[in-house]
């Protein structure tokens, strides 16, 4: 496999869902099989080939650089991005590409859910294809946990047509979709553009979801692969 440039981990949030565990603990760095999150992704990262990831934290999770600091991940070097404040996803995107503005494609990955090395190659053999700008990774959820995601509707042929973000009853019944996205993404660095340019949300946050909304709606061709 080619070797890949940049990937970018987002880590700065609360994890309040995981409180208290998340008082004492940065939500990356909860172990799952007796391993910190953010770890076992940073290594697969590594074996993928890539050959540099940008770890954008907050002030909740002011350790991460420290608690990294002297690991080895082979051929992998490990940037930091701070998020001064929560303004969203894509702004925690933007604080990692504004470090790395030579790159001419990103793979985004949240920092508190684990991928598997298979979640991660899929990704990459889809985009590797070159009929597309973006991959997302999607994954099926109950109809119940639909209302806290991104969820997620795809042409026949693969690609994504709409997105809605933590979607009302009302929207789930219209858009009759069980997928959401996963949040793991590769994408051009034409992203950027519609990420700079992206309205906020009602939260008055700037969100990733939104970014891609409108960059499909000006013509980009964004797959969805199932994991």
């Amino acid at each position: 496999s080619r070797q890949r440039t940049t990937a970018i981990v987002l880590a700065a949030g609360h994890g309040k869902r995981l409180m208290p565990i998340t008082q004492w603990i940065p939500k990356p760095l909860v172990p799952v099989n007796g391993r910190p999150i953010l770890l076992t992704n940073l290594q697969h990262l590594s074996e993928a080939g890539f050959e540099r990831v940008v770890v954008v934290y907050g002030r909740p999770t002011a350790l991460i650089p420290d608690f990294l600091e002297g690991m080895d991940f082979g051929d992998l070097q490990v940037l930091y991005g701070f998020q001064t404040e929560q303004r969203g996803t894509g702004d925690a995107l933007l604080t990692g590409m504004n470090l790395v503005r030579d790159s001419d494609e990103y793979l985004l990955m949240a920092g508190d859910t684990m991928y598997s090395p298979e979640h991660i190659r899929a990704l990459l053999e889809r985009f590797d294809r070159g009929d597309v700008d973006g991959c997302l990774l999607l994954k099926e959820l109950p109809f119940e946990r639909l209302r806290y995601s991104s969820v997620v509707v795809q042409r026949p042929d693969g690609m994504i047509e709409a997105m809605v973000s933590k979607p009302s009853p009302g929207e789930l019944r219209l858009l009759r979709s069980t997928r959401v996205d996963a949040s793991l993404q590769l994408y051009r660095g034409a992203v950027a553009d519609f990420l700079r340019s992206a309205e906020l949300s009602r939260n008055n946050e700037l969100e990733v979801t939104t970014a891609l909304r409108n960059w499909i709606a000006a013509g980009a061709r964004i797959a969805g692969v199932l994991g």
